[in-house]
């Protein structure tokens, strides 16, 4: 289907345009996870100066689940890593600045910029990574809780995270991770009884043969084409709900933390813009590195932003920071397909140096 298609972008050889070579970052750019898959970036292309602008595009921040747009924000830090990856895979120098406070589009969030702007570029490319970023996806379903993940790989994700100002603190003994899916049970169960959080899901929350471009298919949870269609239509009530569907939910994201051999807890110095875009790029780097090795990933974001279930994860792990990214790792039992995206021409559009769309 058409909504796929941008998982099939080509890796180029060969002599390209600067304009061509920078929407072709921004190929790279929407491949990258976001928040239910909302993708809530713009990106504006500027040939004459070499630069992608991200913006935060304030429509699809959402007011239930996204209160402050933290996670919206850490979305865009994940965009940012697959352009920065992309780049470095084609051997490009760059420079990014993050532009202060929390603008919405059209102003920048973090501005992109080759350092040698030029009519056209030969590109030759180290292909690994960005195959890899091709066959990326998040894995919500359970992951083989005997096979342990190799400390080597641990080792090299924490340095990567720490490397950027991050605290990170990994949990593999089981006691705390039954406590961490306990606290993560708790703010599921919270925010699915509400109804205004359940219909904001409801739009965001697919059936399997859905055309859309933003969004989670049911697949992607590992359902099939029936209890996809049955869970969307419960999210959509404004009524009473079946609370077993909705206690599904909950159990079901427990159930994938007790199952994983490490979670991962990334916490920031600030609770600030510029710390959520460092967190998803972060934890970009993070899940890259794990698909390489043959991992799988899934983030859990409600207990991030139910402040109850922050304050209690805090307290167990008695971090310094407040934890801003949750994610679990782990050998998936099975694979999950890609979510669908929105093309390059949906989101991104080409600006003329005056600042006039060409």
């Amino acid at each position: 289907m058409k909504n796929y298609d941008p998982w099939n972008i080509p890796i180029l050889e060969g002599d390209v345009g600067v304009e061509e070579l920078l929407e072709h970052l921004v190929g790279w750019g929407i491949l990258a996870p976001s928040t239910h898959n909302t993708q809530p970036w713009k990106f504006r292309i500027i040939p004459s100066k070499g630069v992608i602008d991200l913006c935060l595009d304030g429509r699809f921040v959402l007011p239930e689940s996204d209160k402050r747009g933290r996670q919206s924000v850490v979305s865009i830090g994940c965009a940012l890593q697959n352009v920065v990856s992309a780049a470095e895979s084609y051997h490009l120098s760059y420079s990014f600045d993050f532009l202060p406070g929390m603008p919405l589009y059209p102003a920048p969030i973090v501005s992109f910029r080759l350092e040698d702007v030029r009519e056209s570029y030969v590109l030759h490319s180290d292909r690994e990574l960005l195959n890899v970023m091709k066959a990326r996806s998040m894995n919500r379903n359970e992951y083989d809780s005997t096979k342990p993940i190799p400390s080597a790989i641990i080792d090299r994700i924490t340095g990567m995270i720490q490397d950027m100002g991050l605290e990170l603190q990994v949990i593999t003994d089981m006691p705390t991770i039954l406590a961490i899916s306990d606290f993560q049970y708790m703010a599921d169960s919270t925010v699915v009884m509400r109804t205004r959080f359940r219909n904001e899901l409801s739009k965001f929350f697919l059936v399997n043969n859905s055309l859309e471009g933003r969004g989670m298919p049911g697949m992607t949870f590992g359902l099939d084409d029936m209890t996809a269609s049955s869970i969307k239509q419960e999210l959509g009530k404004v009524g009473p709900v079946n609370p077993g569907k909705m206690a599904g939910f909950a159990r079901s994201s427990r159930n994938g933390i007790r199952s994983s051999p490490a979670v991962f807890v990334v916490s920031a110095p600030e609770d600030t813009p510029r710390s959520w875009l460092t967190v998803g790029m972060a934890f970009e780097k993070a899940a890259l590195s794990a698909q390489s090795n043959g991992l799988s990933v899934a983030v859990h974001a409600g207990i991030i932003e139910v402040g109850l279930a922050n304050q209690m994860l805090r307290l167990r792990l008695k971090g310094k920071g407040r934890p801003t990214m949750l994610f679990r790792m782990g050998y998936a039992k099975e694979t999950m397909p890609h979510a669908p995206r929105l093309s390059v021409n949906e989101v991104g559009e080409i600006i003329a140096e005056e600042g006039e769309l060409l």
